[in-house]
């Protein structure tokens, strides 16, 4: 019996699993992961404390197509928002007076690199 190939999305659920253990670690409370609406994806939801963190992973086993933090586009960052915005309203929380934050997660096969609030 041979080892198939890896395929993308177990990738990005290794990369996803490793980044969880990763923030849990940090002390971060872990919430819900992959979650989906018609605006877009969040990777993981946690919390800090009284903090909603809403993080998008990017595993990049290569640089040779730039690496994970270039791939977190302005497009990108504006496609989070809008699905944490549905996130909140699903959840009964008002996105004025819920603190929320983004955050980014770039991978590679020996780094771990955590940038808290990417959205200010």
């Amino acid at each position: 019996m041979h080892n198939p190939k890896p395929t993308s999305s177990r990738i990005g659920a290794a990369a996803e699993t490793r980044a969880q253990r990763y923030l849990e670690e940090q002390g971060l409370t872990f919430i819900s992961r992959n979650y989906r609406c018609k605006c877009g994806e969040i990777d993981m939801i946690f919390k800090q404390l009284n903090t909603w963190v809403f993080v998008e992973v990017k595993y990049r086993s290569k640089q040779m197509f730039g690496n994970a933090v270039e791939q977190l586009s302005y497009h990108k960052q504006r496609k989070v928002l809008n699905a944490v915005r549905v996130f909140l309203l699903d959840n009964h929380l008002n996105e004025y007076h819920t603190p929320i934050r983004i955050d980014f997660i770039a991978l590679t096969d020996t780094s771990i690199e955590w940038i808290k609030n990417v959205t200010g």
